[in-house]
């Protein structure tokens, strides 16, 4: 770097920036409203609580990398349905 500094990343680092990759995968992959797609919203919720639920309870998940992955879980729960519904609310010929 310019600066002079080194860049070094742990595995849980390395981890976090590979799912914010996938992340902008999934949401361009999303825009298509199929049933799978819905089938595969509905699952991720249930990921989203079970590892919520694991965040809370097992002392072993309770780390700010973890944190964050489920951080990156929740944004895709939120993000998902929003962009299949204005997908499909176009393609319908509504705004």
């Amino acid at each position: 770097m310019a600066s002079g500094n080194q860049l070094r990343l742990n595995l849980g680092e390395a981890l976090v920036g590979l799912g914010i990759v996938c992340q902008a995968l999934e949401i361009v992959r999303s825009v298509r409203p199929t049933n799978a797609a819905l089938a595969e919203n509905m699952a991720g919720v249930m990921i989203c609580i079970a590892c919520f639920m694991l965040f809370l309870a097992v002392p072993g998940f309770g780390t700010s990398t973890f944190a964050l992955i489920l951080l990156l879980l929740l944004a895709d729960d939120m993000t998902d349905p929003a962009v299949m519904v204005f997908t499909a609310r176009r393609s319908v010929g509504g705004f």
